[in-house]
């Protein structure tokens, strides 16, 4: 399915008021752009006619030199109508970015917020065990816990098979949580993953199709990158084991007899949902600029203490 199709029908079935792309808008101004650009080009070669005809044209500045005057000055009203659409595309993708940035950062505190509630209620359900309680546990043994994602399976189980109605209440409210929750993020992260998308799929066309002495902004263009934040990659990061444990829970519920009496155990738990794959190809691309720029500093600091003499070199000068 086309970019544009798949982001209309997203956008027809969220009903949030979340903003999106502006797919089309954005198309239309590079569209003028790379227009203005052909129309420049089949001018600049009518006013040259000695240019070879296969020619590439990627710098239109030194050729407006060798124009023959009567021509110039409409060759450079071409040459300047470029800019104006391209700065409109410009213009239309900050805004946007701005806009799809804000709801995003918004929704990622919201699930941030979740997040410390769905924990707080697997604790509470026995499926999880924080490092306080942990402590309490092993101050009142006669010996230490070496393994701590053990003994918590271990005391999940024993809890299990002791608790009453008031534990399989507590275990099953917070499935029932953690399924609500895996759905919102789920929808956040195809939110994150179709914009993404768009960003890089109009930027890629754009710095292909539109040489550089019409780049309105440094290329390439990755303020988008921002959009995939760290709390988003922590929040997916954190969801996976929080799942397994729930999953271990039920498993061991259902062995317990009787089980089938309890809504926890029939209760399907959904699947934790994963980073789409443009989604993870911009945390990619940000760690190797990273790791780029962290080389390109440490060379730095290389060349200029190797162009220190030190104290040593200065007193051996001194006398």
């Amino acid at each position: 399915m086309r970019f544009g199709k798949r982001l209309f029908l997203r956008t027809e079935a969220d009903c949030s008021g979340a903003p999106y792309l502006s797919n089309r808008e954005l198309k239309e101004a590079l569209n003028q752009t790379v227009w203005e650009i052909r129309k420049l080009d089949q001018t600049v070669r009518q006013a040259l006619p000695r240019l070879p005809p296969d020619t590439v044209i990627t710098q239109f500045t030194p050729l407006l030199q060798q124009v023959p005057a009567p021509m110039a000055g409409d060759i450079v009203a071409i040459y300047h109508s470029v800019k104006l659409p391209n700065e409109r595309f410009f213009v239309i993708l900050e805004s946007d970015l701005a806009k799809i940035g804000e709801h995003a950062h918004k929704m990622d505190v919201s699930l941030a917020r979740k997040m410390g509630r769905l924990q707080e209620l697997c604790v509470e359900a026995g499926v999880l065990y924080n490092a306080n309680q942990l402590r309490r546990l092993e101050s009142t043994l006669s010996y230490g816990i070496r393994d701590n994602a053990a003994a918590a399976r271990r005391l999940l189980r024993l809890k299990i098979d002791q608790g009453g109605s008031q534990t399989m209440a507590a275990m099953h409210a917070a499935m029932a949580y953690y399924n609500d929750y895996v759905q919102l993020l789920e929808d956040h992260l195809g939110y994150l993953e179709i914009n993404v998308a768009g960003f890089r799929k109009l930027l890629k066309r754009h710095d292909r199709q539109v040489p550089k002495e019409f780049h309105q902004r440094p290329c390439p263009f990755v303020g988008y990158h921002n959009l995939v934040s760290k709390i988003t990659r922590q929040l997916c990061s954190t969801v996976h084991p929080i799942g397994a444990a729930l999953q271990e829970a039920q498993t061991a519920l259902r062995e317990r007899p009787g089980a089938s009496q309890y809504p926890a155990s029939v209760l399907e738990l959904a699947s934790a949902p994963k980073m789409g794959e443009e989604c993870s190809m911009v945390i990619t691309v940000a760690q190797k600029l990273k790791e780029m720029q962290r080389n390109y500093m440490d060379s730095i600091e290389v060349r200029n203490f190797s162009s220190f003499d030190g104290p040593r070199a200065q007193v051996a000068a001194a006398h």
